[in-house]
């Protein structure tokens, strides 16, 4: 964490912390009992927090003071549980045993809180004897279970016994504190800085708290409200010493032990200089004056030199062939100087002992000192020089390529064996607007395959060009999208093959062609067969089903309700005298009714209903899921929507409403027929009024 983002973080958590005391001082004003429930089970929780973090940090924590604290706030938690449990008007446990025991386990706590503190310190340098400890702490705590329930030795209520609340005893335990924070200082050099200042502060706050309960005015006072806050902070100040110790710093939370660390890092420095000693890739470490301070085996070989003839000389001045050596050496210092990121490989030619070049393509990476400043750079290369013959000899042979696949109406480009491409036909140039010398060396895969067939994001692991290099086996692909230099995708048919020489895989190299009049034929003859499909199943005057599709439906409706014994009903209705509003009106203001009718009862039905044309001024309604009634119901809603609605030149309308139910043995004839039946019933009972079968 650096310096800003720490500051914040310190006044973020003092906000938090201010926040949460002011919030709990609020609620000892309303709710006393709620107040000190909560600030005691706040200090049990951090007591037994410092035991878990202490016990499970004991196998790498050399020195026992914080183990030995751990041990002891685990059962000075357990006391302080006893103290919540027992206080007035909690309810378990009653009368004045109630009040007898929240004093005396109080007293018990403190008491044993201030031994933790008082001989903690003598388990700075040794082991704990982990059973001997918990063992004498079990006898205290029954000791003074005992002496409550039955032996009567801890304070009464009105603070008199052998251990009074009043008397000589909260002193002790002040005075108490007030011992083990001088042994505290007094092996201050033991300590961290902030351990020690966490630690010091916990106990002059417990102090203070005693010194508060010690005073005690009343139950509710202000003072000892103060001492409730006193014992929260307290608690939480030894519980951050036992985090930086366990957690955050586990190997320097004393000075004793920064000296196995170094031992450690010491052990470690020689291992990892071992390591790139023997590693297979050349290293070498460069001081700011440009001398080598390491060189490792591969370097040496490299070079033909052996290691002292490397080491504390200029690297360029006798390394680093002439023709690259200011270029190098420019890098160098653009990198010691912080000016250049080490992101970046840096190529350049070493000179061997018999004075031939290797081509090494060298990662760099700062080291700093303490103060952050680049001290040297560690340099990891690669040496590329056989790799670099190869290229050139397939760039020669690429040439070659180039009048072959200039004359062919396909686009060609070839991959290495990193995916990069290393040469492009003029007609790849032409349909993907990318020219060869813009590509060339570069990963193409992201620049134009970036999308599948289908749309979708394209992956390396899925790129059939460069799944050719891993598999050795050829791709061919109908249907596949590029990404043009533009942005727009090109739909192209594409062969990939493996590029092999002397039996091993070299790369690959793709074939494409645009497939874009075919995908806009197919298009064409699927939206023409979609159109098709549509005016074969839709009423064209009102756009709803036609019967034809409704039969179909209604089919499917009649199955589901036959198997899964579900109702079904149907509703056909027609409009009253239609033929008088042709001849009265003509047949385009007839057709404007039929168009007008259907969205009214489109705008009175649910979505799952199937609304058609049936023929003429007829027309169905199919309810699944609805007996009869409901459909009724629904028939009578259409019929007053219908008969209150304005229709444009004709004004008003009536329609006739016939329902029926579906039964299990019914055909699709059958079923029609019953609402047609009960629809001309309602035509021959009046017109305008809904019918059931």
């Amino acid at each position: 964490m650096d310096g800003a983002s720490g500051v914040r973080h310190r006044l973020i958590s003092g906000a938090t912390a201010i926040a949460v005391l002011a919030v709990l001082y609020l609620i000892g004003f309303h709710n006393y009992l709620l107040f000190h429930s909560l600030a005691e089970i706040f200090s049990v929780f951090i007591a037994f927090s410092m035991f878990v973090l202490a016990w499970n940090s004991r196998s790498f924590i050399k020195s026992g003071y914080f183990l030995f604290l751990g041990i002891s706030f685990f059962f000075v938690g357990f006391l302080d549980l006893l103290h919540a449990l027992a206080y007035r008007n909690v309810g378990i446990f009653e009368g004045d045993s109630g009040v007898y025991l929240t004093t005396q386990s109080w007293i018990a706590a403190r008491y044993m809180q201030c031994a933790a503190f008082l001989v903690a310190p003598f388990f700075l340098k040794r082991r704990v004897p982990v059973a001997a400890v918990f063992s004498l702490y079990l006898i205290a705590t029954v000791f003074f279970l005992l002496s409550v329930f039955d032996w009567k030795i801890f304070a009464t209520g009105n603070g008199t016994g052998p251990l009074g609340f009043g008397g000589t005893g909260m002193y002790a335990v002040g005075v108490g504190f007030a011992a083990s924070l001088f042994l505290l200082l007094y092996n201050r050099n033991e300590f961290e800085r902030n351990v020690l200042h966490l630690l010091a502060a916990g106990i002059l706050l417990s102090i203070a708290a005693e010194l508060s309960f010690t005073v005690y005015p009343g139950v509710e006072s202000p003072v000892t409200m103060a001492g409730h806050f006193f014992k929260i902070v307290s608690y939480y100040l030894v519980y951050r010493a036992v985090v930086v110790v366990t957690m955050v710093n586990p190997y320097r939370f004393l000075f004793g032990g920064l000296e196995q660390g170094e031992t450690m890092l010491r052990k470690e420095r020689d291992m990892a200089r071992e390591y790139l000693y023997v590693a297979g890739a050349p290293f070498l470490v460069i001081g700011r004056d440009q001398i080598v301070q390491l060189v490792n085996k591969k370097v040496c070989q490299i070079l033909g030199r052996p290691e002292q003839e490397i080491l504390g000389r200029n690297w360029f001045d006798n390394f680093v062939m002439e023709a690259s050596r200011e270029k190098s050496r420019a890098a160098f210092l653009g990198l010691i100087g912080g000016d250049l990121e080490p992101l970046n490989p840096i190529e350049n030619a070493v000179k061997t002992s018999d004075g031939k070049e290797r081509l090494i393509l060298w990662q760099n990476s700062p080291l700093k000192d303490d103060a952050g400043d680049i001290t040297a750079i560690l340099s990891s290369g690669a040496d590329i020089t056989e790799q670099r013959r190869i290229e050139e000899e397939l760039r020669s042979k690429e040439n070659r390529l180039v009048t072959i696949t200039s004359l062919l109406g396909e686009g060609v480009y070839i991959l290495d064996k990193q995916g990069r491409l290393t040469f492009m036909n003029r007609e790849a140039e032409r349909m993907l607007g990318w020219k060869e010398a813009e590509l060339k060396g570069r990963s193409v895969h992201d620049l134009i395959h970036l999308h599948k067939a289908d749309g979708s994001r394209g992956v390396p692991v899925d790129c059939p060009v460069l799944g050719t290099i891993n598999s050795g086996k050829t791709y061919r692909v109908e249907e596949d999208v590029f990404t043009s230099r533009n942005g727009s995708l090109l739909p192209v048919a594409l062969v990939s093959t493996p590029l092999v020489e002397n039996n091993e895989i070299r790369g690959s190299v793709a074939a494409f062609h645009d497939i874009t009049h075919r995908k806009r034929t197919e298009a064409a003859l699927r939206r023409a067969n979609e159109l098709l499909a549509h005016q074969a199943t839709t009423d064209t005057l009102t756009g709803i089903h036609n019967r034809l599709k409704f039969n179909n439906l209604l089919e499917m409706e009649m199955r589901k309700a036959h198997r899964y014994r579900v109702p079904l009903s149907l509703i056909m209705f027609d409009i009253d005298f239609f033929k008088q509003i042709n001849d009265k009106y003509g047949h385009h203001a007839g057709d404007n009714v039929l168009k007008e009718l259907v969205r009214v009862v489109f705008e009175n039905i649910r979505k799952v209903d199937v609304f058609a044309r049936w023929g003429g001024e007829e027309f169905m309604v199919l309810v699944p899921d609805n007996s009869i009634d409901s459909a009724l119901l629904l028939a009578e809603k259409l019929r007053k929507k219908i008969e209150e609605h304005h229709f444009p030149n004709v004004d008003r309308i009536t329609c006739s409403f016939g329902c029926a139910e579906f039964k299990g043995d019914r055909t699709i004839d059958d079923f029609t027929r019953m609402a047609d039946d009960a629809m001309y019933r309602a035509k021959q009972n009046g017109r305008n009024r809904v019918e059931r079968f």
